[in-house]
């Protein structure tokens, strides 16, 4: 299986998102975690797009982490040895 870590500064987020943040006084394990398990079925709707939460509830499908897991499955997975996750 192959890792790749995406980790940076994504202008889309916004302040009511449910995302770590270094303000928050989390470990780096916590901030970890919240990344690697960003594509596990929890975080996905019905239809198993990815989403994103907000502290009011809301859910919304975003472009950039969809888009990057389909570039991972049509790209990666020959030399991952399974789907992109």
């Amino acid at each position: 299986m192959l890792g790749i870590a995406f980790i940076g500064l994504n202008p889309g987020c916004t302040h009511d998102e449910i995302i770590p943040c270094y303000t928050e006084n989390i470990t780096f394990e916590q901030y970890d975690s919240y990344f690697r398990k960003r594509f596990d079925e929890e975080n996905r709707d019905h239809e198993g797009k990815l989403t994103i939460r907000y502290k009011t509830g809301a859910t919304k499908k975003p472009k950039l982490w969809n888009s990057i897991e389909n570039f991972g499955n049509n790209y990666l997975q020959n030399i991952s040895g399974g789907p992109f996750k």
